[in-house]
């Protein structure tokens, strides 16, 4: 038997490999095969593409610090995003959309998801009142 031990239900599968950019640790945690996993997967990777509809990969490729051929295979569904790849989108400037996307699957969203998606619509009913306002002046003004 070799040094490596398969495992046990519940545990996160792990891959040794050599991280690109010194991210990760070596050993990096997958999404895994249960089916949630798999559809959060492909929420998060639908939102990649709307988010950048050109050159998808080449986007992902470059916030999550890999190379362009392993986000065309997670786009593919070959591969598997990593744990820090996914952090990396969090991080982003999308982030707030990434985790969107993994909430959407959640069995029971808890208390503080909803406070959040309200504050987020508050916000972003607040900067279109702004931004309706600064286009009414302008035009009031002959400006537009």
């Amino acid at each position: 038997m070799s040094g490596t031990r398969k495992p046990s239900r519940g545990q996160p599968k792990t891959s040794k490999r050599r991280t690109e950019e010194g991210f990760g640790t070596g050993t990096e945690e997958r999404f895994g095969n249960h089916p949630t996993a798999i559809r959060q997967a492909d929420e998060i990777l639908l939102t990649a593409r709307r988010i950048w509809p050109a050159k998808t990969a080449d986007h992902l490729a470059a916030v999550c610090g890999v190379s362009k051929r392993c986000a065309e295979l997670w786009l593919s569904g070959a591969t598997q995003m990593s744990l820090p790849s996914y952090l990396a989108l969090l991080w982003s400037e999308h982030g707030h959309a990434f985790l969107g996307a993994a909430m959407a699957e959640a069995p029971a969203p808890p208390k503080w998801w909803a406070a959040l998606r309200r504050e987020q619509r508050i916000a972003l009913a607040r900067q279109a009142e702004i931004e309706a306002k600064q286009r009414l002046r302008r035009l009031e003004e002959g400006e537009e």
